[in-house]
């Protein structure tokens, strides 16, 4: 999946968005909200932050093995969500079939390609 080897940057403050966003300006990246960020700002801040960014910049939510915080996130036209390789294979199966009927990319955490900077592209 090209989602993958497109540089992505961990995002942990809501309000870097805006900065990073104006930094990477036309370039293709990921923005990996981090499950801590989604913990301290609640899931629905994702739909409002889809709504202000360019198209070159995919939003991908990391739940990693928490599934309550995934069964959140499905109803808020997430299109990509991170879930770690640890996940039971029950739970991972029964989340691959939700994501399926949302249209969700499900994607796996480890396999992400992270930078610090701008340098790093």
């Amino acid at each position: 999946m090209k989602i993958y080897v497109t540089p992505t940057l961990k995002i942990y403050n809501f309000n870097k968005i805006k900065e990073f966003t104006n930094n990477f300006e036309g370039t293709k990246i990921n923005f990996f909200i981090t499950k801590q960020c989604l913990y301290l700002y609640g899931p629905q801040i994702l739909s409002d932050i889809e709504e202000i960014l360019e198209e070159n910049i995919n939003i991908i939510a990391e739940v990693g093995e928490n599934i309550g915080l995934f069964l959140s996130l499905i109803n808020l036209k997430i299109k990509y969500i991170s879930i770690s390789v640890k996940l039971d294979p029950i739970f991972k199966k029964k989340l691959v079939s939700i994501a399926k009927k949302k249209n969700i990319n499900l994607l796996q955490n480890e396999r992400f390609k992270f930078i610090n900077n701008q340098n790093d592209v």
